[in-house]
């Protein structure tokens, strides 16, 4: 299985190919939430005080996966807002540097500054949202 890196970084070069990845849900929740403005998750703007994990010799290859499959809670109205940013800055210290500055983007929804192909209006007009 592709990494959501290597995902991203293809359909930066050729948008077209993310349609092939339109029907798995976890990117899915990933991409909606970097992308959509309705789907911005409920966390402050900014960077928020983390230790990025420094070797990455004991990261799992698939955290990213793990916390996109889990991005609902920071969505969820009924959970406190210390324990959605606990929950993010969590996920920041589990994985590669440039994983959680990703993650950030994602929050922020500033993805298209690493991947300027990649807007909302061109994921639209290709079909994937």
């Amino acid at each position: 299985m592709s990494t959501i890196l290597e995902i991203l970084s293809d359909a930066n070069k050729n948008i077209k190919t993310i349609v092939a990845h339109k029907n798995n849900a976890y990117l899915r929740k990933f991409m909606e939430a970097a992308f959509v403005p309705e789907k911005k998750v409920l966390l402050p703007e900014g960077r928020p005080p983390f230790e990025p994990l420094k070797d990455s010799a004991h990261q799992n290859p698939g955290a990213l996966w793990q916390i996109a499959k889990k991005l609902d809670v920071l969505y969820r109205t009924d959970v406190k807002p210390i324990i959605r940013e606990v929950a993010f800055i969590r996920a920041l210290e589990s994985v590669s540097e440039v994983e959680a500055d990703l993650l950030l983007m994602m929050k922020d929804q500033t993805v298209d500054l690493i991947y300027s192909e990649l807007t909302y209006e061109k994921l639209k007009d290709v079909g994937y949202f």
